[in-house]
């Protein structure tokens, strides 16, 4: 995506905020941040109520996870192979530390005794390191060794069950009361109407429902309903559906636009009682308005008989929701308060958040109080008996309860989850250790801290399900850091971060759930369907479904080869890579495959001179995207519920056999605009499903069988894959498979911009910035660098051209004809991938040859220092063959050249950037550093955020720099390259995928300043005019560094650039030929790399 260079340097003010983004969610940022010596000011304040701080001094725990970033690399940006593990030791790798704690809620108290707690608690251990430890050690071939250990100290955390977990999916709705047997109904719309307010996943719309005419039942008013929402202007289809319940009209949102909070209300209206829809007013909160419930206009006093009851529902900005059943006692109300004063004791048991007011008219009035409410606050009646005698009957209003994928997952921030049941652990640890929380005490408990949860690479939080009354719940996996936090008195409060995965769920989980979030933990991907993914693949047939544990995992099947290559536990010798054809070739490839469920080693002398044994074949189809041929059969213990290879149903059909040769589609998770799953099979289709037919899936290719991938979808021409044959298993073991692949005869096209190099570094090499003012830089020769290239010399009045270049290669056998690549400008900063992206002019068609690339070429004039987002992709070519592979053909860079200057290194280096969703469905994000160096801390003003469809957030962020650590240094005595990772995720049901990030590269250094001293008229020795110019860099390190000038002439309105190098003083003298008599505007421009970047202008200098 975009690389920015930022370059800070960090002093006693800040006169401007860095602002980078772009990539909605694929964000790459190239940052440099240059430090100079001060005094130490203030400390600042956090950047909001959710702010979160990563601190460089804590370590990753968790030796697998993928995302580990060396803290102080000696190499260059052009490292690393993506997403794949090839540091592992067979057999002898340390184990992954599992360190659970057992916990309950507030509401589900467990109710046993100690004795009985650790029976469950070994119970479980007992099912896990049977099951779970066994599960993986088998599936890694004995290389993953899983130790468990589980407290059984119980941890009371401080939140009610569904704090913690989401409630089932419920569509929003609203329906009418009172309609039922009142037909024919005769209306006017000019007398009776009502606004419906909307609110979905994206949007609040109100809708005037004001039907005319007769109608002669429920049906007809349900027709006029669905015509006025369908003619409603800026909505999806479908949106609102209109339908009859019991005789009454209910109006339901569909259910892709529901999140948690989304509802249909009454607003307003006429007589709304000839509609059904009368009833109490529910009104939202908002930055400015309290959600309040103001109850029907009733005759005071009012006397109830002690047989009312009503549900009411609170729910906060936060999304935190109680619902009370209040029963209301036989007494006189004398005034709407004395009513609404009788039921608020039972609405503030747990949290003092709603309020009695006077909304006037004799009506009660509640409302949630200021601090509680917000956007998503609301205050409404659920149900209820005989509570219109209080004026809080009438139409029944479901407001929406989570989205479809959130059901039953894991709720809001799964670090702050994992974060308070440690810190109550620790808590109990030190009281029964005797440690008091005190400041004397904080050498004590880092102790503490390091010995009960130093070298685990994940914690567990279980929710015990026994005795509690807690029900099953989906788990979930996430990554660190977690804050413990204990406070003590005196106001002291001990803070210490520890880093490691982690787990979340209950204890009526089954051990192969366990399996699956362990995965996660291993570093393995969710690969089964996301709302966002592309609709052309089909939810039944084209994922893996249970032919992989980390799709699902009720199967209790070994995971799939994709991710066995990538965690290195396939030996290079097992593999076959089936490389693109030579021209006008057909070449084939024979070899035994033999079952991925055993390691290799078993099946020694299986295979022969013409089909070697190998355990996993790569069709190649570019350099990021594969086509993966695996033999999937029972295991010894698990994959005994795989698919079978006639109906792809399991238990497999009559006559059929389970497993068979799959064939996955298996792409780079952390692509650029990766809208499908990482893993996909093309095998064919199973048979429909019929009742009592079994689960279904794709199905196994069974010996005899040709597949040919251009039958699938995505589909790929120039392949077929025979299955020829099979060869006996040893010792009783399942059959191998021999195989042959033809690849071939034809030519093939397949353009390629290269991507980022995630998650090693955000940035590609194919996308840079060439300022002709230095010379032309095409690296014809060599590969261009990860980075920007050069700077980005701007102009005010954007005279100064740069090049953006492009690198289009072609990896095909023919010649690309006429290319035509397409350029983006996100303007303003930061927008996403979908924003305000502004075309350049398309490119000149251009040919690419064979085994060749070729640079296109934009220019750009900058106004403004600062940053901007770059895309570029092909748009078009002549070639008469179609692309191999089209998911390498679009990538995107952010370049930046904003460079604050101020004077401390103790100065907070404030930045902001944008995220944007542009997907359909609602979102959840959540960032975090790898590699972040001693010495340096990262503070984000929010870890983890909801994104609703189309929406882009603004989020600020601030580093800061500990001198004592990392301090100022001259570039010949740096000791290694400061660089850390910001990464991107997008939440899924139980765990995250890879979004986007920013690689940060942080240059300690000093601040730097430019003198113009003179400029005058001048001549080269050839007799050509010139620009003389003399100045001065001022810092502590100005010798032998460069320095461009251009200057934009009034009166040609072109632009003469040049360049010069200063003395051991900093002096310099730049030559800028060609210029003509007159006025015009000079910049000059430092961009270091020995002081912090520096610019001077624009200065009008008269010639």
């Amino acid at each position: 995506m975009v690389m920015i260079v930022i370059m800070f340097t960090l002093g006693g003010t800040m006169s401007d905020i860095t602002r980078w983004s772009c990539a909605s969610i694929f964000t790459a940022l190239f940052l440099v941040v240059t430090l100079s010596s001060c005094v130490k000011p203030l400390p600042t304040e956090p950047l909001g109520p959710n702010a979160y701080r990563f601190y460089g001094s804590t370590v990753n725990q968790n030796k697998f996870d993928p995302f580990i970033t060396e803290q102080c690399p000696q190499d260059n940006l052009n490292v690393g192979t993506p997403w794949r593990k090839t540091n592992y030791k067979q057999v002898d790798d340390p184990p992954l530390n599992v360190f659970s704690v057992l916990v309950d809620t507030n509401d589900s108290r467990y109710t046993g005794t100690q004795a009985q707690l650790t029976t469950y608690r070994d119970n479980k251990m007992f099912d896990y390191e049977t099951n779970t430890r066994e599960f993986w050690k088998a599936a890694s071939y004995d290389t993953v060794q899983v130790a468990w250990a589980m407290s059984d100290r119980l941890v009371n955390m401080g939140g009610a069950f569904n704090d913690y977990f989401n409630r089932a999916f419920v569509a929003a709705s609203l329906t009418t009361s009172g309609l039922t047997g009142s037909f024919p109904l005769i209306l006017d719309g000019a007398t009776t109407s009502a606004t419906i307010h909307v609110r979905d996943t994206d949007r609040n719309v109100d809708v005037t429902f004001a039907p005319t005419g007769t109608f002669a039942d429920i049906g007809a008013l349900v027709l006029e309903c669905q015509n006025v929402f369908n003619a409603t202007p800026g909505v999806p289809t479908p949106w609102v559906t209109c339908s009859s319940s019991g005789g009454e009209l209910r109006m339901q949102l569909t259910n892709l636009k529901v999140k948690e909070g989304s509802f249909l209300r009454v607003k307003s209206g006429s007589n709304l009682a000839n509609l059904g829809l009368n009833g109490p007013q529910e009104e939202p909160g908002s930055d400015v308005a309290q959600a309040a419930l103001r109850g029907l206009a009733l005759t005071y006093p009012l006397s109830l008989t002690g047989a009312e009851a009503v549900t009411i529902e609170v729910r906060d900005k936060n999304f935190k929701t109680r619902r009370y059943n209040i029963s209301m006692a036989a007494a006189t109300h004398n005034n709407p308060t004395d009513l609404a004063n009788a039921l608020l004791p039972n609405l503030i048991t747990e949290f003092n958040w709603v309020e009695v007011f006077n909304p006037g008219a004799n009506r009660l009035g509640l409302r949630v109080r200021t601090d509680f409410s917000g956007e998503n606050a609301a205050i409404r009646v659920v149900t209820g008996t005989g509570h219109a005698a209080m004026g809080l009957s009438g139409p029944q209003r479901v407001d929406g309860v989570v989205t479809q994928a959130g059901t039953n997952t894991v709720r809001g921030s799964r670090s702050a989850i994992v974060g308070e049941a440690l810190s109550l652990y620790i808590a109990g640890r030190a009281a029964a250790s005797g440690i008091a929380i005190t400041s004397g005490n904080s050498a004590l408990l880092d102790t503490l801290v390091s010995n009960e949860l130093g070298g685990k690479d994940s914690y567990v939080v279980l929710f015990v399900d026994s005795m509690t009354g807690i029900p099953g719940k989906r788990a979930g996996a996430c990554g660190g850091p977690y804050t413990v936090s204990v406070p003590g008195g005196g106001g002291y409060t001990f803070s210490k971060q520890v880093n490691a995965a982690c787990q979340i769920g209950t204890g009526a989980e089954g051990w192969e759930t366990w399996a699956h979030e362990l995965g996660h933990n291993l570093g393995m991907w969710d690969i089964y369907a996301q709302p966002y993914h592309d609709v052309d693949f089909d939810r039944d047939w084209d994922y893996l479904k249970v032919w992989s544990m980390m799709n699902d995992h009720w199967g209790k099947n070994d995971t799939d080869g994709w991710h066995k290559y990538k965690a290195g536990w396939l030996p290079a010798a097992s593999i076959v890579n089936i490389n693109n054809p030579a021209a006008s070739a057909t070449e084939f490839t024979k070899f035994t495959l033999v079952p991925l469920e055993y390691p290799a080693g078993e099946y020694a002398g299986t295979g022969n001179a013409e089909f070697p044994a190998r355990q996993l074949a790569r069709i190649e189809l570019s350099p990021e995207h594969w086509i993966l041929l695996e033999n999937r059969q029972p295991g010894a213990t698990y994959s005994q519920n795989l698919p079978d290879d006639t109906t792809g149903r399991t238990p497999p059909a009559a006559g059929a056999s389970a497993g068979g040769l799959l064939i996955t589609d298996t792409v780079n998770p952390g692509s650029n605009f990766l809208y499908r799953s990482a893993v996909t099979t093309l095998n064919p289709h199973g048979s429909p499903p019929t009742p009592g037919g079994g689960f279904i899936a794709a199905r196994g290719v069974p010996s005899g069988e040709t597949f040919d991938p251009n039958t699938s979808y995505p589909a790929y021409d120039g392949t077929l894959v025979r299955v020829v044959g099979t060869a006996p298993g040893p010792a009783g073991k399942p059959e191998a498979l021999r195989v042959e692949v033809e690849r071939g005869p034809g030519d093939y096209l397949d353009l390629r911009i290269r991507p980022w190099n995630a998650p090693h570094v955000y940035g590609t090499p194919d996308i840079w910035i060439d300022w002709p003012g230095n010379g032309t830089e095409t690296y014809a020769t060599m590969d261009p660098p990860v980075g920007n290239g050069d700077n980005t010399h701007w102009h005010p009045d954007g005279a100064v051209t740069n090049i953006i270049r492009v690198r289009v290669h072609n990896l095909g056998t023919i010649e690309a004809k006429d290319v035509v690549v397409r350029a983006y400008i996100n303007e303003p900063m930061g927008m996403g991938d979908k924003g305000n992206f502004v075309p350049f002019p398309d490119s000149a068609p251009l040919d690419i040859p064979a085994g060749g690339f070729t640079d296109f070429a934009f220019d750009w004039k900058p106004k403004q220092k600062g940053h901007t987002c770059i895309r570029a992709e092909i748009f078009s070519h002549a070639s008469t063959l179609g692309e191999l592979d089209l998911s390498n053909n679009a990538a995107q860079e952010n370049v930046n050249n904003f460079h604050p200057v101020a004077g401390s290194p103790y100065t907070p280096v404030d930045f902001e950037f944008t995220i944007n969703n542009d997907f359909p469905t609602p979102i959840e994000v959540e960032f975090e550093p790898s590699g972040l160096p001693n010495g340096m801390d990262l503070e984000l003003e929010h870890r983890w955020l909801e994104l609703a469809p189309d929406e882009e957030r603004t989020i600020r962020g601030r580093l800061f720099v500990d001198e004592s650590k990392i301090p100022p240094v001259h570039p010949e005595r740096r000791k290694c390259n400061y660089r850390f990772n910001l990464h991107a995720f997008i939440r899924t049901e139980d765990f995250r995928l890879p979004f986007g990030g920013i690689t940060v590269q942080v240059t300690p250094t000093k601040a730097s300043k430019l003198e113009l001293r003179k400029a005058g008229r001048g001549e080269s020795t050839t007799g050509v005019p010139l620009l003389q110019l003399y100045g001065r860099l001022i810092g502590d390190w100005p010798a032998n560094q460069n320095i461009s000038a251009a200057f934009v002439s009034d009166k040609d309105g072109a632009t003469y650039s040049g360049t010069g190098v200063t003395d051991n003083a900093g002096n310099f003298t730049i030559q800028v030929q060609g210029v003509p008599e007159g006025n015009g505007k000079l910049m000059l421009y430092y961009f270091g790399p020995s002081l912090a970047p520096s610019t001077l202008g624009p200065s009008l200098v008269q010639l």
